[in-house]
């Protein structure tokens, strides 16, 4: 291996990290974009449909106490 082969070696490893890292930060930087613009849809709808949160609030707990209640009978057994 002469001194041009190891320069090329050392160029692709730097090239594929730097690449590397760009995509990385482009991922995470896509994925606080997506979180944001979720949470401005979602106030928007809640914003639009003020209702859905209360609606959505009673039927969680009527889930929870459906499971209360479940539990409630098997520990009786």
């Amino acid at each position: 291996m002469n001194m041009e082969m190891v320069n090329q070696v050392v160029e692709a490893i730097v090239s594929g990290t730097m690449t590397g890292i760009c995509l990385g930060f482009i991922v995470l930087g896509l994925a606080a974009i997506w979180k944001w613009f979720f949470g401005i849809v979602k106030r928007v709808v809640l914003y639009l449909f003020p209702g859905i949160a209360t609606w959505a609030q009673r039927r969680r707990e009527a889930k929870h106490l459906d499971e209360d209640e479940e539990e409630k009978q098997e520990w009786m057994k």
